[in-house]
C-alpha cells in the first residue's frame, strides 16, 4: 500500500510510517496503523488443498486487516488534503492485484485483496483514539484489507487408492 501511495500521490520514502499516530516520527506525513487483525469467518472452512499426488495442506488462513490512516500534519488543510489524496487512491484501486501486491504476498497465494473503507461509529472511533492517551484525536479514516491469505506450512501425507476390487453376485444367490 505504501508503494501505491508513493507512486500515485507523490509521497517520498519515509513520509508514510507503519506506526500508531502517537508513535509516528514528527517528520512523517501519514501514519498507517494496523489496529486490528482477525480471522475472516466467511472463508474459514475451506477444503484441504492437494499438494502433489501424495499430500494435502490446510487452506490458507484468511485474515482481515484493519488500518487507521492518519495524516500527521498540524495544519488542518494540509492534513485534509493528504487524507483526501489517500482516500482517492484507495477508491481508484479498491482491489489490489499484481503488480500492486508485493511478490511475497503473491507467492503466499494472494491473487487479490480488497481495500474497503471501514466506517466506525463515533463511539468506536473514540475507543480507538483512547488507545493513544498522549495524542489528541485527529482527522482519520479506517480501512479493511481482506482477505489476506497466510499459507499453511503443514502438509499431511496421504495414500491414494490405486486399485479397487468389487465382487458381483447373481440376484437371489447367497454366498
Amino acid at each position: 500500500m505504501i508503494d501505491l501511495l508513493i507512486d500515485k500521490v507523490g509521497f517520498a520514502d519515509g513520509d508514510i510510517v507503519m506506526k500508531s499516530p502517537a508513535a509516528a516520527d514528527t517528520t512523517a506525513k501519514v501514519s498507517m496503523y494496523l489496529f486490528q487483525l482477525q480471522t475472516n469467518p466467511h472463508l474459514r472452512n475451506r477444503p484441504l488443498e492437494e499438494v502433489g499426488v501424495d499430500g494435502l495442506r490446510p487452506a490458507p488462513l484468511p485474515l482481515d486487516l484493519f488500518y487507521l490512516i492518519t495524516p500527521l500534519s498540524t495544519e488542518p488543510v494540509t492534513a485534509l488534503g493528504h487524507l483526501e489524496s489517500i482516500m482517492g487512491v484507495f477508491e481508484d484501486n479498491s482491489v489490489l492485484v499484481p503488480p500492486l501486491l508485493p511478490p511475497t504476498m503473491v507467492d503466499a497465494g494472494n491473487t487479490e485483496i480488497r481495500l474497503t473503507p471501514h466506517n466506525l461509529s463515533l463511539e468506536d472511533t473514540n475507543r480507538l483514539w483512547a488507545m493513544f492517551p498522549n495524542k489528541q484525536h485527529s482527522i482519520s479514516a479506517t480501512y479493511l484489507l481482506s482477505p489476506v491469505q497466510i499459507p499453511s506450512a503443514s502438509v499431511k501425507p496421504i495414500t491414494r487408492v490405486v486399485e479397487k476390487t468389487t465382487k458381483f453376485y447373481p440376484t437371489g444367490d447367497s454366498i
